[in-house]
């Protein structure tokens, strides 16, 4: 390579972007988005993993109607509850809004909580129920 061609390929690295009134330099950028899919992936699986326990603690209680079961299920789905609350809480979610609706961390952790219940009611209720449904027909 060409002392004239690296400086061009320096100068193209060093070439910033703006998003979201953040200046990085496309390398910085790229490092980004490796980090966040590096850090992000395991999680997502671990807690797709979660999801298709629930939807089996489900469909063994719909099959047997175990008291047991349905207790473990219970005491499954609350858990799981309780942890997306924690998650949305850490995770500053509530930012995304409008400064003006944010007065308070009570405000932060109410918005958390119906945030994670909404997300988790949809998760139960469109995806998990209907996916049971389908496998336990076949």
């Amino acid at each position: 390579m060409t002392n004239s061609a690296a400086k061009k390929l320096a100068k193209e690295e060093q070439k910033t972007s703006t998003w979201w009134g953040i200046k990085k330099t496309e390398a910085d950028w790229q490092n980004a988005i490796d980090s966040f899919f590096l850090n992000f992936t395991p999680k997502w699986f671990t807690f797709l993993g979660w999801l298709l326990t629930l939807g089996v603690l489900k469909y063994f209680y719909q099959k047997t109607n175990s008291r047991g079961v349905s207790l473990l299920y219970g005491v499954s789905f609350i858990t799981l509850l309780f942890f997306l609350q924690s998650t949305f809480f850490r995770f500053p979610f509530y930012k995304f809004l409008p400064s003006k609706f944010v007065s308070s961390e009570r405000f932060a952790f109410g918005f958390s909580i119906i945030v994670a219940g909404i997300l988790l009611f949809f998760l139960q209720v469109y995806l998990l129920d209907h996916l049971i449904k389908y496998l336990s027909t076949k």
